[in-house]
């Protein structure tokens, strides 16, 4: 294989692993639930969390960079105590925490 081929293919080989990664690193949405989530579960669309609550402790946990979107299904969400927004990833006018409703 010739040199300019190599570096072709590498190129190739980069820039599509970077384009199956780069959401999973760059974007994160959390789930949650009141009806159909559990707070075991790890806060995907299919496993959402139950409560705000565990979104929050969930969010407190992580570091680096992008933005967070915590969605939130139609339900009754019980609040029996504060819940605190906080995170180690440091957020800007372009990479934001958004909290929002799943169905508007």
């Amino acid at each position: 294989m010739s040199v300019k081929n190599a570096f072709g293919s590498r190129v190739v080989f980069a820039a599509l692993a970077l384009t199956i990664l780069a959401p999973c690193v760059i974007a994160e949405t959390l789930y949650v639930d009141s009806r159909n989530g559990n707070d075991a579960n790890p806060g995907m669309k299919e496993k959402p969390f139950r409560t705000i609550g565990r979104a929050a402790e969930l969010l407190k946990a992580k570091a680096g960079e992008g933005p967070t979107t915590i969605e939130v299904a139609p339900g009754i969400y019980n609040l029996t105590e504060s819940v605190v927004f906080e995170s180690a990833r440091r957020y800007t006018a372009k990479d934001r925490l958004a909290i929002e409703a799943s169905i508007l």
